[in-house]
């Protein structure tokens, strides 16, 4: 379970918090800057946990700096304290902290110059250190100080961190050799070439020429741009060299060429035009070989990021140089996604920074402007009012003409175009990168044409993306593009009605691709789009297309499947509520209860939130139209399940519109379609219309399993909290829950009911393959819900029902068998009660119980579970004086196993079992008489929960426990209402009965499995609430029933909170054990369930009941499973709780009594056998249990016991854990000697070598610690532990050496 282990993240705060050292230098107690403002914090406790934080940065990076300055510059080696520093651990704990900061990294501002400069001082220091002995080695602790800086630029940013950097001019050369001198392998330490190349590209930007500080020291770097020797040649072949990195690093080397060709010297020079020339040369000659990837890609970011920044004077009449890129065959997506990034910026140089005047702005964002139009209004009349205006546009219009005339002057128009074609086939690429650097290329373009240019790149946007032969990719990309031009008001109000069609489009966009389903991009970038628009313009604009919208995205955070895509419409539907108030219907209320939380659950969505968005008219019809027509054929069959179950929870709300838009006799026409989907999604629709129809969906059978989720789910707390009904679902739960009960079967034609119960006869043809199989799934759930709306049933149907069950009966799948077995529940239950259908339903079980009877074969087994499991699903009327003893033989079939010829399968044992307690508890609940099958089923399913069945699968007898106890509990509740009902005194479960179940229940209740604890404990908490009181008392009633008591439960939580708190994440707990406490409340179970599933919590309260003879074996047997088990923390607190138990005892003679009885009980069965060996040898160490009376006759009488089981076995498991048991036999009972040594013998010269070592050196220890000299003579007791440890008891040659160490042996120990 998920609380038994911490996340890494704990894991390293553990680790690094824990971290102690003698400090190299004191801490400045006064230093300020780690001191925080409180508007920064949420809480008192982040602002704690900020400022430890800063204190351990702070004192860290400190001491780092001065042991690195004492050891390898001052090269102190004499100070021992140095020795000790932990240098790595602080180094990595810094890191750790760094990093948790990645999403939040601003905090990290207020102490970033007191680190930055530290770590920069110290790295200046040595590279001017190193240059001046050039050839040693570098140590690695300047690694890793340079990787701490390198932590620091990937959360902070590298523009925010270079900023520290030294820069003085007397570092350039230094740092220029260093670099050269350092490893050819790029890959080699990267991180400390990336800091240095970081500070680097901050010093050649010193105001200086080059030239004027060129000492001519350096060699240039070969197979690079140039081979001159000059200091800037050798900066440009630097850069050029870390090009070739497939780490980080070439960004970096991009980075530092583009502030080096920023500079006016090197722009003298004439190098950026050879620099152009030789990169195209490059990319053209490199292109063919994949293995050149990450050098292209260094040298097209590097062309980027010169775009970026160089002036555009120089870099236009260059630009022609770089057209020939973009007509670059198609690479991988880091080549396209940078070349669509040159793209754009070529264009951007083009065109020169703009403000364009035609694009639409939101309000008015001048003052003055504002003031004057106020002013102005008040004097002028209407008339001068509209020839200002016109006049005022005209002018506009005129200085636009103009403007646009001078600004494209020095534009290349034909470059230009090639740049705006090349973005717009990038707009259709197939990685999402390079789609969205197109879109944002287009986005910053068309905020720099003129209006006709711009309207040009939008039509030409629609026509290529938004066409109904397109994929999700051009699509995609489409819309990212629309919602950047609608981000900066790039489209005008008259092309504002072209896109919202567009956009409601790509709002619902799926296409389906074999088994799967794309369009989740569509999804969420068509929100962005929306989210843009209702940023962007006034409301006045879009109030004629909110209300579109609105209804759009309600349906996609409703019924979308992906998560994120929901949460995004959810935030752009609140988007438009806030920017466009008093327009969107019923928008707070709808925020408030479909959130970020509560959207996170598809279940909630569809189930709870949906029907309350629908009660508002205005999103009624589109809801239901997307479900009936899109969601119940979607290609996921979860989703077509939850669509069918949330259009019957919108049914309720309006009857008349499904009648008036004629929504069945649609779905009725998708059921003969081919289409697996549609078929599968109509037929489960159909299925829950009918039950909303007749006002019978509260009594929906799927809404009341007990699923497996109970024990697995482990929601937060907070999650759940946060998910819970606001006020406004609360006000209308209470209508809708009366809207659930009303019967509107009449507004259902005549027709449609014949058409529906015709329905699983109609897909005879459909149920072939493997399609077929959910058709009949789909088919039975029809069935069902047939017969929970209760409509009228033909004979001729019904037979034809219970064929087409039978059938399903007899499908090896389980999926479809448990189909046909729910609806042959209800189906009986409803029709089966009286007349032909009774006698029709008790044929169909006679031949059932017929084929059960039938000798299984491999063939059968299958089958054979699916009408084992059908009989249970029969009414209380078909099963009255049915014999079903067929039943008790499949459930003890493991027990007579060794009676006969064959053994009934475990999953046919598990459906038996079900099967059994379904038809009591059916019978029970409707007053039948059943006392003569009572107790033989008590006793089968009391078998059945002592099945500990594994095979290849693993521990499948753990289904079958679980059934057998939900099953016992059923039995017992539905029995104590029938004596109450009907004024019984004469009751059959009897006190031996009533200890047996306790008992049992107790062993699962200790044994190793959290979810069978979980469940053992919870039914026994009901049973003491509300069954046992009203049945007959045993021993020690009082006692045990006090245990188990709320008020004893609750109490107990209460002192356990604090311990649960600090052992385990206490939030899933509590969330697990809610979950299981709400279901349970759903069909009438106990308010309170205890943490039975966790050890440290079950034990101590279970374990004193050792002191009840009664029950001393049953929870013996379930503890020695859990001592003597491999769980570290099962075993850990279940040897607690007994170490405890047997310090503070007094009757221990009880635990020896009990043990014994075990052994003989389960002799020869590993499974028991194996960790009681384990837990005797425990229980015999402790000395309570030493000083026993009659602790000789137990070892004797355990001596024996272990004898059979281990006397030529070939289970190493079992030998090995007998091994400790018989050293403590014989350290407690001397007169054993004799006995026990002539086993001893047997397994030192057996053929199992590990367990021959674990007696050897047992046996050593004993001989070590006591002295026998009546048993054997101190001379061979020095011979024998000598023998003990010289030989290799691991070694094959004893093997071939074995009648040696025989007779060795016999001599030693007089044999």
């Amino acid at each position: 379970m998920a609380f038994y282990y911490e996340s890494e993240d704990l894991n390293l705060r553990k680790k690094y918090n824990n971290l102690q050292y003698d400090e190299l230098e004191e801490q400045d107690k006064q230093s300020a800057a780690y001191c925080i403002s409180e508007q920064q914090m949420t809480t008192k406790q982040h602002e704690e946990q900020l400022q430890m934080d800063f204190e351990i940065i702070i004192k860290d990076i400190k001491n780092m700096c001065v042991y690195f300055t004492q050891k390898f510059i001052v090269q102190n080696e004499n100070n021992t304290q140095l020795k000790k520093f932990p240098f790595i651990k602080v180094k990595n704990r810094v890191c750790h902290i760094f990093e948790k900061y990645q999403e939040q990294n601003t905090l990290l501002d207020q102490i970033l110059e007191q680190i930055c400069v530290s770590l920069m001082d110290v790295v200046k220091v040595y590279v001017l250190k190193y240059i001046n002995n050039i050839g040693q080695s570098i140590c690695e602790e300047f690694h890793n100080i340079c990787d701490t800086i390198y932590i620091l630029t990937k959360v902070r940013g590298i523009r925010t961190i270079s900023r520290y950097c030294p820069h003085e001019v007397c570092n350039l050369e230094p740092v220029v050799m260093y670099l050269q001198n350092c490893s050819t392998d790029l890959n080699q330490n990267w991180e400390t070439k990336y800091v240095i190349l970081m500070w680097l590209s901050i010093i050649v930007l010193v105001p200086f020429d080059l030239n004027s500080i060129d000492s001519q020291i350096f060699n240039s770097i070969q197979d690079t741009f140039t081979s001159s020797n000059t200091i800037i040649n050798s900066l440009l072949n630097l850069g050029v060299n870390y090009l070739k990195s497939s780490t980080k690093l070439r960004n970096m080397g991009a980075l530092y060429l583009s502030k080096l060709f920023s500079r006016t010297d090197i722009l003298k020079c004439n190098l950026l035009e050879q620099f152009l020339k030789w990169s195209v040369k490059q990319i053209h000659d490199l292109q063919d070989n994949i293995l050149n990837t990450f050098y292209i890609t260094g040298i097209l970011e590097t062309l980027v990021e010169i775009l970026k920044v160089v002036q555009r004077d120089v870099l236009k009449d260059n630009l022609y140089i770089l057209l020939p890129l973009l007509n670059l065959k198609q690479q991988g997506t880091l080549i396209n996604l940078f070349l669509t990034k040159l793209t754009q910026r070529i264009g951007l140089v083009y065109l020169r920074p703009r403000v364009v005047s035609w694009t639409y702005k939101k309000g008015t964002t001048n003052l003055q402007q504002t003031l004057k139009i106020i002013d102005y209004s008040r004097i002028v009349t209407n008339s001068q009012i509209s020839r200002t205006n016109q006049q005022l546009q005209q002018q506009q219009q005129s200085n636009i003409q103009l403007e646009d005339v001078d600004y494209f002057l020095d534009v290349d128009q034909e470059g230009l175009e090639t740049v705006v074609d090349t973005l717009l086939q990038q707009i259709i690429n197939k990685d999402t990168v390079v789609r969205w650097s197109a879109a944002k290329g287009i986005g910053r373009i068309c905020a720099r044409l003129n209006l006709d240019q711009a309207d040009d790149i939008f039509d030409s946007l629609i026509n290529t993306c938004f066409t109904p032969i397109n994929g999700d990719t051009a699509w995609h990309g489409g819309c990212l593009a629309l919602g950047e031009l609608c981000r900066r008001g790039l489209i005008l109000e008259n092309k504002l009605e072209s896109i919202i069609p567009i956009i409601c489009k790509a709002l619902i966009f799926e296409q389906n691709q074999g088994g799967y389903s794309i369009g989740v991009n569509v999804r969420d970038s068509a929100c962005f789009i929306a989210w843009s628009a209702a940023r962007a313009y006034d409301p006045e604009i879009l109030k004629n297309h909110v209300l579109a919208l609105a209804q759009h995205l309600v349906i996609v955070m409703i019924f979308d499947r992906e998560v994120n895509v929901r949460r995004a419409a959810s935030s752009t539907f609140q988007e438009l509520v806030g920017r466009c108030p008093n327009i969107i219907p019923h928008g707070i209320s709808i925020l408030t209860e479909a959130d970020y939380f509560s959207l996170a659950m598809i279940h909630n969505a569809y189930l709870r939130i949906a029907p309350f968005i629908a009660s508002y008219p205005e999103y009624y019809k589109q809801m239901v139209d997307h479900l009936a027509f899109i969601k119940i054929a979607s290609q996921d069959k979860e989703v077509r399940k939850l669509a069918a179950k949330s259009l019957g929870r919108l049914l309720v709300l309006d009857p008349t519109y499904f009648k008036d838009n004629l929504i069945y006799e649609s779905i009725l026409k998708m059921v003969r379609l081919q289409s697996l989907n549609q078929k599968h999604g109509a037929l489960f629709a159909l299925g829950d219309l009918l039950i909303a129809q007749s006002g019978n969906i509260t009594k929906n059978s799927e809404e009341k399993e007990l699923k497996d989720s109970v024990f697995l789910r482990t929601l937060t707390k907070n999650d759940r909290q946060l998910a819970k009904a606001g006020e406004h679902i609360t006000i209308f739960k209470t209508q809708y829950e009366q809207l659930l009960q009303v019967d509107n079967m009449n507004l259902l034609s005549q027709e449609i009911i014949d058409e529906i119960m015709q329905i699983p006869k109609l897909l005879e043809d459909s149920l072939k393959g493997k399609s077929g199989e959910q058709i009949r799934i789909a088919s039975y759930r029809l069935i069902e819900c047939i017969s929970i709306s209760k409509l009228p049933l033909q004979v001729e149907q019904h037979a034809y029902y219970l064929k087409f069950i039978e059938d399903g009966l007899k499908n090896p799948l389980e999926e479809i068998q448990i189909s046909a077995a729910k609806a042959l529940r209800l189906l009986s239950n409803q029709y089966q009660i009286q007349g032909q259908f009774l006698i029709d339903g008790k044929e169909f079980l006679k031949r059932i119980i017929k084929q059960l009877n039938q000798k299984s074969t491999n063939a059968q087994v299958l089958i054979q579970g699916g009408y084992a499991q059908s009989v249970g699903a029969f009414s209380p009327q078909v099963l009255h004086n049915e014999d079903l003893s067929i039943l008790y033989t499949i459930g003890l079939s493991k027990k007579r196993a060794k009676l006969t010829s064959w053994s009934i399968d475990p999953d046919t044992r598990k459906f038996a079992i079900k099967s059994l307690g379904q038809g009591i508890i059916n019978q029970l609940n409707n007053n039948f008489n059943c006392d003569a099958q009572l107790l033989p089923v008590i006793d089968c399913i009391l078998y059945a929960m002592l099945d500990y069945t594994v095979n290849k699968k693993g521990d499948v007898g753990l289904f079958i426990r679980e059934n057998s106890i939900i099953a016992i509990q059923s039995i017992l509740v539905s029995y104590v209402g029938y004596i109450e009902r009907n004024h019984i005194n004469n009751i059959i479960i009897n006190e031996q009965y009533i200890i047996k179940i306790i008992g049992q229940l107790l062993q699962q209740l200790c044994e190793k499995i959290d979810r069978v604890r979980l469940l053992a404990g919870s039914v026994l908490q009901e049973l003491f609430k509300s069954v046992f009181p009203k049945l007959q008392k045993f021993e020690n009633y009082e006692q045990i029933s006090a245990i188990f008591s709320t008020a004893n439960l609750q109490q107990t939580i209460i002192k356990d909170q604090e311990r649960v708190d600090q052992t385990f994440q206490s939030e899933i707990i509590e969330a697990e054990i809610k979950n299981l406490k709400d279901l349970l409340q759903n069909i009438g179970k106990t308010d309170l369930i205890y943490h039975w599933n966790l050890p440290h919590c079950c034990y101590r309260l279970i374990v004193p009941i050792l002191a009840y003879p009664t029950f001393c074996r049953y929870i013996l047997t379930g503890l020695c499973i859990s001592v003597g088990g491999i769980s570290e923390s099962i075993q850990k607190f279940s040897e607690e709780a007994l170490v405890q138990y047997i310090q503070n005892n007094q009757n221990l003679d009880l635990i020896m009594t009990n043990l014994i009885e075990i052994l003989k009980l389960y002799a020869l069965d590993e499974r028991v056998v194996i960790p009681l060996f384990k837990t005797a040898s425990l229980v015999l160490q402790k000395e309570e249990i030493q000083s026993l009376p009659m602790i000789k006759y137990y070892t004797e009488t355990l001596i024996q016991l272990i004898y059979k089981e281990t006397h030529k076995t070939q289970s190493i498991n079992k030998l090995s854990a007998s091994v400790q048991l018989i050293i403590d036999i014989l350290s407690i009972n001397a007169e054993l000697f004799h006995q026990i040594i002539q086993h001893i013998y047997d397994i030192l010269t057996s053929d199992f070598p590990k367990v021959r070592k674990q007696l050897a050196d047992a046996f050593y220890l004993y001989l070590l610690s006591h002295d026998n000299e009546e048993l054997i003579s101190i001379d061979n007791n020095c011979l024998l532990q000598d023998y003990l440890l010289e030989i290799d008891w691991l070694s094959e040659e004893l093997d071939k050496n074995m009648e040696e160490c025989r007779s060795q042996l016999k001599k030693l120990l007089n044999l």
